[in-house]
């Protein structure tokens, strides 16, 4: 099947007999969910796809040429094993990511770790794994986190609610905001959908309708 909203695609489980002709012009956000079985016509043309700037990158060779020479700000990460051809890719971006969310976090803050200045616009960093208890999701914080204090411009975060209960309760929220003082939001989705807003010192809680890391990447839920 095939997706289309005004400025964004998401293609799924679809093999047309022929390449797609499609007018790419106005299109901001990409994405797809199974190894695509034709070529984008036009990928060496400046003038296709020049407002992409949402896009998930698969280690394809199509997400790694977009990622390459579009102005990806937001980039959602699949499960990807080779980061640093992941970091190569984002180094030789013509664009500056403000928003990052990686399908599997864990190990993943080391490629902001090693390459800081290529974060340094990072408004918006995901999914933070669940956690079975309050007590994990500080050591957590502890481990993975501190990666936090090298994005000056970061203010939110998204994390995902376990089959248990949720454990993003005020208490951590008031722990990861002694690291980052300047997180603002963080949006939880999962197995159930809300936002934490901090307002002044008080984290205040949102129940939301259902929503995806990939609505965030794609401005839905700016």
């Amino acid at each position: 099947m095939l997706g289309i909203w005004p400025s964004s695609l998401s293609l799924k489980t679809w093999c047309p007999s022929t390449p797609p002709s499609f007018s790419f012009s106005n299109l901001e956000a990409l994405k797809w969910s199974t190894p695509l079985c034709f070529s984008f016509p036009g990928l060496g043309d400046p003038t296709c796809l020049p407002k992409l700037s949402a896009l998930e990158y698969n280690a394809e060779n199509v997400s790694k040429h977009l990622l390459t020479t579009r102005p990806i700000r937001r980039l959602q990460v699949a499960g990807i094993h080779d980061r640093r051809q992941l970091s190569i890719a984002i180094q030789s971006s013509p664009g500056h990511l403000t928003h990052i969310i990686f399908k599997d976090f864990n190990g993943s803050e080391g490629i902001i770790k090693a390459t800081p200045l290529l974060f340094a616009q990072l408004q918006h960093v995901g999914s933070i794994p669940w956690f079975s208890c309050q007590r994990d999701a500080i050591a957590f914080i502890d481990s993975h986190l501190s990666v936090l204090k090298l994005l000056p411009h970061l203010t939110s975060l998204d994390a995902v609610a376990g089959p248990y209960g949720n454990q993003w309760t005020n208490v951590v929220l008031v722990y990861l905001n002694k690291l980052h003082r300047k997180l603002r939001k963080v949006l939880v989705h999962g197995t159930r959908y809300f936002v934490w807003k901090r307002q002044g010192e008080i984290w205040e809680k949102q129940e939301v309708s259902r929503f995806t890391s990939w609505d965030i990447i794609r401005g839905a839920c700016d």
